[in-house]
């Protein structure tokens, strides 16, 4: 009788902790509760929090009907441990269903709404990475933090744009991901997240699911962008090969550039760069992007706190798929009927380009492979259709 009691205790007992403004309604409102949703996203979208209520006798759509802009706190996890602090959201949609009658009360991360609603056009011209996103901070009165690099930026447009949205493409473009976390703007370099310590190891037989796509096209070993230097006045070609920056060619601004061999392994840049180090952080930060979609796909697990956006992990026993992913998503969600899960949307953060140079030997196959979990081991479980090749 007593290893059973100590059985039970040992079994995780999901918990969450709601406060609306400054008070705590857990014990007011879990007697209603179907299930608490919290949405982490890594850049350019807002940290979301769904609460799904039962109403069978109407309560909060009368009398405990919330308001518009009123602010929840949540934390999540397991009783006895420490709790993941998801952070403060304003209420921004409630939603009524019927049947069965429950209320759904959707809120955004503070200090999103009018960095998301409000659009801007505006130039910046002669500045850098660090002035623009520090000018947008202030604007909507949020400290900016993170470390970024000195970018130097001549001119750039925001086209009637929302600030997350400007600031989402710029922060792509140079290799970061930015996130509002309460008032602060908080800046990341992708690559250092990539590089950042896994926080735990997993393997196909802790997960409930798991589906990778291994892309095999547009995977690319080199990137290459003009930039137009006005002493010389030519056009410098900057590139990427082999995780090195350097000038890989030139021409003069009247010259064709249709003498220039294409490569299936080289990622060619539209535009121009306005200076060497732009040139250098635009190259990198395209080819990074660009391999970083090589492998890719989604995972459930049993609800771990630990795994947030911007994390990463070591996934091992998967064969070729194994080795070191970073999270972009990750959706924790507590039910009446199913506990606690996790859901992670994930790409491998292993930039090494594993296909050849294409030039001699058999083709690959086409299209992208999906994996599964198959009889408790990874393997092919389909494959999406061939998209039509470009031109």
């Amino acid at each position: 009788m007593d290893a059973m009691s100590n059985a039970q205790a040992k079994v995780p007992h999901p918990v969450f902790q709601l406060a609306y403004g400054q008070h705590s309604i857990t014990s007011d409102i879990s007697p209603y509760v179907l299930s608490v949703t919290y949405t982490d996203y890594l850049s350019g979208q807002s940290d979301e929090l769904e609460v799904e209520l039962e109403d069978s006798d109407g309560r909060w759509i009368r009398a405990w009907y919330p308001g518009h802009g009123d602010q929840l706190t949540l934390k999540i996890g397991y009783a006895g441990e420490p709790l993941l602090p998801c952070g403060g959201f304003e209420i921004d949609e409630i939603e009524f269903a019927f049947p069965p009658t429950t209320v759904s009360i959707r809120a955004l991360a503070t200090g999103v709404k009018k960095l998301v609603r409000s659009r801007v056009g505006r130039a910046y011209e002669n500045t850098t990475l660090a002035a623009i996103a520090q000018r947008i901070a202030k604007r909507n009165h949020l400290t900016l933090t993170g470390k970024v690099r000195d970018i130097r930026i001549d001119r750039v447009t925001q086209y009637q744009e929302r600030d997350v949205a400007f600031l989402t493409r710029l922060a792509r473009e140079f290799g970061y991901a930015f996130k509002i976390v309460g008032s602060k703007l908080v800046f990341s370099e992708l690559a250092d997240l990539r590089d950042g310590q896994p926080v735990m190891t997993l393997r196909p037989g802790d997960l409930i699911s798991i589906r990778l796509r291994d892309k095999i096209k547009e995977i690319y070993q080199e990137a290459k962008l003009k930039h137009h230097n006005p002493k010389t006045k030519k056009l410098v070609v900057y590139g990427v090969k082999n995780g090195e920056v350097a000038a890989t060619g030139h021409t003069t601004t009247t010259a064709k550039s249709g003498k220039n061999p294409s490569s299936s392994d080289s990622l060619k840049m539209s535009g121009r760069a306005s200076s060497r180090a732009t040139a250098q952080a635009k190259v990198q930060a395209a080819l990074d992007q660009s391999n970083l979609e090589q492998t890719a796909g989604s995972l459930t697990l049993p609800g771990t706190p630990r795994l947030v956006a911007g994390s990463t992990f070591d996934l091992v026993d998967c064969g070729k798929l194994s080795g070191r992913y970073l999270v972009e998503s990750a959706r924790h969600r507590i039910d009446r009927s199913g506990g606690y899960t996790t859901d992670l949307e994930v790409k491998r953060a292993a930039l090494a380009v594993q296909q050849g140079k294409g030039t001699a030997g058999k083709k690959p196959a086409s299209g992208l492979k999906v994996y599964g979990i198959k009889d408790n081991q990874v393997q092919v479980v389909g494959t999406t259709p061939q998209k039509g090749k470009k031109k």
